[in-house]
Formats: structure tokens, sequence, C-alpha cells
């Protein structure tokens, strides 16, 4: 037999035969596996699974929290967000045929999280098979078209883009740019990346919001289990991808509640770390709230810091002081720095300038510039490194420019 002739024959076996049949047998009693039922509309059908909050997460639910708009906006740094309003929110996440994305990635499982009557629920939208995404994403749109505002984890680099694709491909005119879209990963980065490394949904949800999954399948095994489904039939760990986009959605939820607290609790400093606590400064400090970034440095020096991290946060601290015009605490915070941390050259160039400029007493910032090139000779000898010749540039010039200012104060 031509080969030709053999793929035919195949094709006629996946199409008419036995696997056809079998796909069949396994496919109808999904639902009930599932805890779910069909959905159809008029593309043909989905599975479509309904669930309330899972007991595993009451204390995420079980106290009423509101949700500020001016929080929202201010741990996101979006001002789209100051509207946000947690009643027209959904919680969106996607299990999928890859994780590198691309035209090829198809999401097969789409879970969507809202509150609705005081209560939390969870919809999943389900393809047995590549034929039924359309049907998805048709109920998936109109599900959507009811919100104002969408919250993802890492959803602006991965799933809505995808989402968006499949989308398109389809030629359907569904687009995610009429949601404001909160993406929870980089205020989670800002406060805590600095501390745990891997900000990771699982890493977080361990460390930050005590929550443990009972049986969860990694992430990375998802696709797999899917196309063993596909292929073979097996179900057994299908349920588990469901359950897995379960705690997905609704530790979103608790994240977003802690990252609020975060930004609004008056005794914070009982809740996180002094390094959680030296990132909100920082974050705020870049967001231009100086007065809130000072509270947060004040609070991360009571606690312990490394060296490298004290050295930081001192530097930003001044800034902080330097920005609101308050020279006095900013110039001591650089003269401590000098005394502590000797190879902080920026301590040495900022009390030159304020020495120079603002109290005019060239005599102590000479001294202080002499102090730098002498430091920058023994850094360089030390390490070996030449690479301190621009900065050692710098401050000659500095040092000539003062010793200008000097002779002519001195003549005056």
């Amino acid at each position: 037999m031509e080969l030709e002739d053999r793929l035919k024959n195949i094709g006629k076996l996946v199409l008419n035969g036995k696997i056809s049949q079998r796909k069949k047998s396994w496919q109808k009693g999904l639902p009930e596996l599932l805890g779910g039922q069909f959905n159809r509309n008029i593309y043909g059908e989905c599975i479509l699974v309904e669930k309330e909050f899972e007991p595993d997460f009451e204390e995420v639910f079980k106290e009423p929290f509101e949700y500020k708009g001016e929080t929202i906006s201010r741990l996101a740094n979006d001002l789209d967000l100051s509207n946000f309003d947690i009643q027209k929110t959904v919680f969106l996440d996607t299990e999928t045929t890859g994780l590198a994305g691309g035209t090829g990635t198809y999401a097969f499982l789409v879970g969507l999280g809202f509150f609705q009557n005081d209560l939390f629920k969870v919809k999943q939208y389900f393809m047995r098979d590549f034929h039924e995404e359309k049907t998805l994403l048709f109920s998936l749109q109109k599900d959507l078209e009811r919100f104002d505002f969408v919250a993802s984890y890492n959803g602006k680099r991965y799933d809505i883009p995808l989402l968006d694709t499949r989308f398109i491909v389809n030629r359907m005119g569904f687009e995610f740019k009429n949601l404001v879209h909160l993406d929870l990963l980089y205020p989670v980065r800002r406060v805590w990346k600095r501390r745990l490394g891997s900000c990771s949904l699982s890493n977080i949800e361990s460390t930050i919001l005590n929550l443990y999954r009972k049986s969860d399948v990694p992430g990375e095994m998802v696709p797999q289990i899917y196309f063993d489904f596909i292929r073979l039939g097996q179900t057994q760990l299908l349920k588990k991808v469901f359950d897995h986009n379960v705690y997905d959605i609704v530790s979103m939820v608790s994240l977003l509640r802690a990252l609020c607290i975060c930004f609004e609790s008056p005794e914070i400093e009982k809740i996180l770390d002094p390094i959680d606590l030296y990132s909100l400064g920082k974050f705020h400090f870049m967001l231009g709230q100086t007065q809130r970034s000072i509270e947060f440095f004040k609070l991360a020096s009571k606690g312990k810091l490394n060296h490298e991290l004290k050295l930081e946060m001192e530097t930003y601290y001044s800034l902080a002081h330097k920005r609101l015009g308050d020279w006095n605490n900013a110039s001591k915070i650089w003269e401590k720095l000098i005394l502590s941390h000797p190879e902080s050259l920026f301590s040495y160039e900022e009390l030159a300038k304020f020495h120079e400029h603002r109290t005019k007493d060239y005599s102590k910032a000479l001294n202080i510039v002499s102090q730098a090139i002498q430091q920058i000779d023994v850094s360089s000898y030390l390490q070996n490194d030449s690479s301190d010749k621009t900065i050692k540039d710098n401050f000659f010039y500095r040092k000539r420019r003062i010793e200008r200012k000097l002779k002519t104060s001195v003549k005056d």
C-alpha cells in the first residue's frame, strides 16, 4: 500500500472509525465528571462549569472588604483604575496548550471569577476539542461584555494577548482594550520581589497569603494533560486542571486584598518584613508620593536590613528629604552614610553639593570632595580597577571649581 493510501485510511479511521467513536464515549460523560453542563450557542456546544467559592478559601470572602479605586490606582500606577469597582471586575485565568504563547497556542479552559449578590462565582468554559473554540469564545465574549475591569496575574504578557489572538483568528470582534486591565503581577513585584525573588503565584500564595493547594497539578503539566485527554481519552487528571484554574482565580482575589492592606493599613509594620517596607517606600518615591515614602523608610529602618540594602534605602531616604527641601535631614543622612558606608560616593557628592550651593561653606565642600577622591584611589587600588576614572574626573572638576570659589570668597 502506498504512503498516500495509508494516510487516507488513517484519516478515515480518525473521522469515522474507532477513535472517533471512543472520543464520543469519553466526552459524553464529561459534564458529570467535571460537575458542569453543556453550554450551547449559535456556534455549537462546549462545557460550562459553575462554582461558588471553595470552602478552602472561606477566609478570603467571609468578611466584606472595600476595594478603593484610589488605592487600586496607586498600587497599579494606573490612573485609569481610579474608578475601580470590584462589582464590575472579572478575574480571568486561562489554561492553554502551551506556555510560550503564539498563534498556535489555544486557551482550552478559560475561568472567570466575579462577585455577584455577595457571593464569589467562578465560570469555567472548556472546549473538548479544537473545533469548539468558537463556541467557547462566543460565550466568553458575552460574559466579558458585562464588566468594566479585568484582573489577571501576568495577563498583560500572556492571557490577554493570547485571547486577543484567538478572537482575531476566529474573526470575532471582541477586544480586551475595552476593559481596564489590572495585572496583579506588577504591584506584587514592587512589594515582595526584593525579599522573595520568585513572584510566581504559587510562591506568593504560600509565603504571603498562607494558602496551600491540596493535590494541585503543576502548571507546566497542564498542556500535556489536555493532549492526553484529546488523544487518549485520559480524564483522570482533567478535574485537577479545573481545580488548578479555580485556585488561580480565587488566589487573585485574596492577593488584591493583601495588596490593598499593604497600602492602607496604619499598622503595616506589624504585617510586613522590613525589606517589604523598604520596597513600598521606594515604590511610593517613584510615584512621587514623597511624604508617604518617608513614612515607609522610617518603618523599614527600625528592622534588620543587610549592609547593601540599608545603603540603598538610606540613599532614597535622603533623596526624599531633598525633594521636599528638607536639607537639614538630608545632609544628616549623607554625613551618616559617609561614616557607615564610606564606599558610597553618592553621599560625598550630595554633601559636597549641599555645602557648595546651600551653606556656601566652600572649605567643608572642598574637604568632602578630597575625601571622595581619596576613597576612589583606595577602592581602585584594592580592586585593581580603573573604571572609576570618569567619576574621579568629575570630582576633580568639582574640586577645581570649589577652589576657585574659595579663593574668590577669601579675597572678598
